[in-house]
């Protein structure tokens, strides 16, 4: 698994996990949206929503994405929702897609099998000290930015699970074994590669068996 930080060269195909960190408002990204069209289920899919600009700006990036990768026309690609909301690409077939964005920041995670990406600023409020095992509240003592990272594999690995909206952060534990991070909680584990990039961290979390 990889990250990809800045322009993107769409011949790359998704052999392995990767994730790329852009801004919505780069060139590669406005490329990608330009040329994804929305359909009114994409339009329905966020109806309501105070942020739903957005959100449909980085549906045609996936969109677009999903289609240099896999060589399809854009129309070619689906994205649905599972049923417990995560972003499902229903078209082609075999492909997983996760998102991650903090305006302008977009983290977006692809591969042939389920992954999980977050985003994070580094100027946001801490996370919650109930969010991390007794473990991990020695280790991140006195250590702000460590438990940023901690806290994005956390959430990178329940969004790579399909039920982010099932777990709390404290139900997860991480460790850090030969330069690697795992996390993992009663059912999965994941191995986690995390970069930071100026003025945000971003974990991208892959099921820990597929790299082994």
């Amino acid at each position: 698994m990889s990250w990809i930080v800045g322009p993107l060269d769409l011949p790359v195909r998704a052999a392995q996990p990767f994730a790329w960190l852009t801004s919505l408002d780069s060139a590669e990204a406005e490329s990608l949206m330009a040329r994804a069209a929305l359909t009114p289920a994409d339009y329905a899919d966020f109806a309501g929503r105070a942020d739903a600009a957005s959100r449909l700006a980085r549906r045609r990036l996936v969109k677009g994405l999903i289609a240099g990768l896999a060589d399809l026309h854009p129309d070619a690609v689906v994205i649905g929702r599972s049923t417990l909301g995560a972003p499902l690409v229903m078209s082609p077939d075999g492909w997983h897609v996760s998102l991650s964005a903090r305006w302008p920041r977009l983290a977006v995670a692809v591969a042939r099998q389920p992954v999980g990406v977050d985003l994070e600023r580094v100027d946001q409020d801490p996370p919650p000290d109930d969010a991390f095992t007794p473990a991990e509240r020695e280790r991140i003592a006195g250590q702000p930015r460590l438990a940023l990272a901690l806290w994005t594999a956390k959430e990178a690995h329940a969004k790579r699970t399909g039920r982010a909206r099932l777990y709390e952060a404290r139900d997860i534990a991480t460790r850090a074994e030969g330069g690697d991070l795992f996390a993992r909680c009663r059912d999965h584990a994941s191995r986690c590669l995390t970069i930071r990039d100026g003025d945000v961290v971003a974990t991208l979390a892959v099921r820990q068996t597929d790299l082994d």
